[in-house]
């Protein structure tokens, strides 16, 4: 049986044009280096999710703008097959620091030369980053909720 889920991420930056990575404490990527996001929720959309993962994991609220890309991959801890969204996102604000869950062991910016030699969560995270610097996006409007 394949089983699937949504999740949704995103690539913000500061005024540097440095991005802001999360470093991984759970255990089976505990150490490893992430673009912030998670799990889809089933009441809200892939734009929510990527607010609110980035805002729990990194303590900043964001605007997700356009979508980068749509990245399969097969979950570390289960082995099924995962949808991310990545979006570019603009910050807006930092509420708290972030780190409150346990989840989450560090944040931290990096230039885009500093993540290509980061233990990433998946080595796609590079793909990605490339996207994200070659400007590909389309509009999420594409993207149609029919619930």
């Amino acid at each position: 049986m394949i089983s699937s889920h949504l999740a949704a991420a995103a690539i913000a930056t500061n005024e540097d044009g440095e991005i802001l990575m999360v470093q991984e404490g759970k255990g089976h990527v505990e150490g490893t280096w992430n673009f912030p996001g998670g799990s889809f929720e089933q009441e809200e959309g892939l734009k929510e999710t990527a607010a609110r993962e980035f805002l729990e994991e990194t303590g900043y609220r964001i605007k997700p703008q356009e979508v980068i890309g749509v990245y399969l991959e097969e979950s570390v801890r289960t082995g099924n097959t995962v949808a991310v969204f990545l979006y570019e996102a603009q910050i807006i604000e930092r509420e708290h620091n972030g780190l409150d869950d346990g989840e989450i062991l560090d944040t931290q910016f990096f230039s885009p030369h500093q993540i290509q030699g980061l233990n990433l969560r998946k080595e796609n995270r590079l793909k990605m980053l490339e996207d994200y610097l070659e400007g590909r996006r389309f509009s999420d409007s594409r993207v149609v909720d029919t619930r």
